[in-house]
């Protein structure tokens, strides 16, 4: 039987699979074409070169808590990390004493003509074949989780959307802090005192009776939480 192809239009197997053009995504034409929101580590660098520029005051950036980090960086995601660079260059050019705030970097990336792209997260979603932010589902349910600490001890009540695709899947785990103003009289009345320093010292000495190493590294682990002092408990140890 006749080959019913072409012998010269053929090519040999192992050419066509480094040449092969499988076309770009829509997702790929889209990121080409816009960029892609600065990712968290090329925000820790903003951070870094804020820090080394604005060294004044409590609100200077090596001072800044990780919450305030988070949150800044949730409002930026949405401009490229080359934009932000820019933006913070020219928000430094104009002598500033203190560094910017999220609401004023966003204000010069607007003032430079800067649009918003889509962010790194809901990039990494949609290259999964997740179009949602809930790992679980097309929305978010939240549940009542409970009291937890902030990175500098303060009490939080958090909500964690426990959604699952299939029993066999893992959930999604996506967390939230819930207003303490809806919460219950029995939520409210569980809330605990803060964490400070002094008493996760005495927690892990006294009560867990830790050996001194593992304190020396969960305590370098917690090195932003308040001390007594400033919670006005009386004098720092």
């Amino acid at each position: 039987m006749e080959n019913p192809y072409d012998d010269s239009n053929l090519v040999a197997l192992g050419d066509t699979l480094n040449t092969i053009d499988t076309g770009k995504s829509e997702l790929e034409k889209v990121i080409e074409k816009t960029g892609i929101g600065l990712s968290w580590n090329e925000w820790v660098e903003c951070v870094q070169w804020l820090s080394v520029r604005f060294t004044k005051g409590d609100d200077a950036p090596s001072e800044w808590s990780e919450t305030y980090i988070k949150a800044m960086y949730a409002d930026l995601q949405y401009y490229t990390y080359e934009n932000v660079q820019k933006a913070l260059i020219k928000l430094h050019g104009e002598g500033r004493s203190y560094a910017p705030n999220s609401s004023q970097i966003i204000g010069m990336c607007n003032k430079l003509g800067f649009n918003q792209v889509i962010s790194s997260a809901q990039a990494e979603r949609a290259a999964k074949g997740q179009y949602s932010e809930c790992k679980g589902g097309a929305q978010h349910t939240f549940q009542d989780w409970g009291w937890e600490y902030d990175d500098i001890g303060n009490p939080v009540f958090k909500e964690w959307c426990l959604n699952m695709y299939s029993v066999d899947s893992t959930p999604c785990y996506a967390e939230r802090v819930k207003n303490e103003a809806s919460l219950n009289d029995y939520q409210i009345r569980c809330k605990p005192e803060p964490m400070t320093r002094e008493r996760f010292i005495f927690t892990m000495d006294k009560l867990m009776k830790l050996p001194k190493k593992q304190q020396d590294e969960l305590l370098q682990y917690r090195n932003k939480l308040q001390t007594n002092k400033d919670i006005g408990l009386g004098e720092e140890e």
